[in-house]
């Protein structure tokens, strides 16, 4: 009896760390949505954002239009992928892509990439 008691619990304990390390998979390879609505204030604000950013860092002169597209996950706060609708100092217009890391509760935003 103590041998099938010890027995189920053995397997117990290998059925719930194997459910365990499935849900910390899940939720690490949480999938990009599309952003609802980009239009939203919030969205054009951190898309300007971006582009004020990165003329800090390349100093090319870009101006922001506006984002006319994008995607966001969710991870530790929130990664955005915008498409963002921009003209160079030539006059030229453009469509770039930004990437936007942001965490409200400390108060985090980081430009990850612009291309």
């Amino acid at each position: 009896m103590a041998t099938c008691n010890q027995l189920l619990l053995a397997v117990a304990a290998v059925v719930c760390s194997a459910a365990i390390a499935m849900s910390g998979a899940a939720a690490e390879a949480a999938p990009f949505q599309p952003i609802p609505n980009v239009d939203a204030p919030h969205i054009q604000e951190l898309g300007q954002w971006a582009v004020g950013e990165h003329v800090k860092q390349a100093n090319d002169g870009l101006k922001f239009n506006k984002v006319v597209g994008g995607q966001f996950e969710v991870v530790a706060g929130l990664h955005y992928v915008f498409d963002i609708d921009a003209v160079g100092s030539d006059g030229v217009g453009g469509t770039y892509t930004a990437q936007v890391y942001v965490q409200d509760w400390t108060n985090t935003r980081l430009l990850v990439s612009f291309n």
